[in-house]
């Protein structure tokens, strides 16, 4: 690999690196061959800088520019393994592999696309688990920002956790969710939503694996730091929530938010 291509490599990474509170560091690119019969492997590792020392004769050393010690925190690395043919050009033929010291199993999205995804060209698979997880997101998302009062967000939330937690249906698919839970004005701008979303059209098997957090609590936010949180199903039984007509502001009545729990204060602190 030339110092040409070196260095169209690390100019496109730091385009593709486009917000400046990302670090920098090194990057570095190697290529060889693994396994028998002998495949190609390509890879591509970023990397960030740290000092230190190492002893010397006399004294210490001060070293700069490490990198990948056991103490580093930060690094992505994308690794192409060749499938045997005998085409070279990616993608064709290739395997891709990505490293990200971000993500994990239940949270995948930690990764930096700007890396995997404008720089390597690479994509997460849609696996089930990730899917499901798109959905939930989105719905959430778009619940939160529809043209809807209190009640009905309230409602839909329940719905939605209904659809994912208690309904045992295998699979989730946008329009039955729709049909069955949304009010007809909004169904049409949810099926764009989704697909805006990069989730299919198709029912896709359903897999809560990465989302078991989030299932666990309901969550009702509002200004000043104040949360209202609980079980969804004790949320579902004990809370009422409601829109009411609050003082007026310059003139225009103001929508505040009435709750009602259906039992006596616990705790106060």
């Amino acid at each position: 690999m030339n110092s040409r291509t070196m260095r169209a490599l690390a100019d496109k990474l730091a385009n593709d690196q486009d917000q400046p509170n990302w670090p920098g560091g090194l990057l570095v690119v190697f290529r060889g061959s693994v396994g028998v019969p002998s495949r190609k492997v390509v890879g591509i590792i970023k990397a960030e800088t740290d000092g230190g020392f190492q002893p010397v004769e006399i004294g210490l050393e001060y070293l700069k520019n490490l990198f990948m010690t056991r103490e580093s925190k930060l690094y992505k690395i994308g690794f192409f393994l060749n499938g045997g043919g005998d085409d070279d050009a990616l993608p064709g033929g290739w395997v891709s592999h990505v490293y990200d010291s971000h993500m994990t199993m239940a949270n995948r999205d930690a990764a930096a696309h700007y890396f995997y995804g404008r720089f390597l060209g690479c994509s997460l698979p849609l696996n089930a688990a990730r899917l499901t997880k798109t959905f939930y997101h989105a719905a959430r998302k778009f619940i939160n920002e529809a043209d809807l009062s209190d009640e009905d967000k309230s409602d839909l939330f329940t719905s939605l956790y209904t659809y994912m937690k208690v309904d045992n249906t295998p699979t989730i698919h946008a329009a039955t969710f729709a049909s069955h839970y949304l009010p007809e004005d909004v169904r049409d701008a949810f099926s764009n939503y989704m697909k805006e979303n990069d989730f299919p059209e198709n029912a896709v098997p359903k897999d809560t694996s990465e989302i078991q957090g989030a299932l666990k609590k309901r969550k009702v936010k509002f200004p000043g730091d104040i949360l209202l949180t609980a079980p969804p199903d004790v949320y579902q039984r004990m809370v009422e929530v409601s829109t009411i007509d609050g003082d007026e502001n310059d003139g225009q009545p103001q929508a505040w938010t009435k709750i009602v729990i259906k039992d006596r204060v616990r705790e106060i602190e």
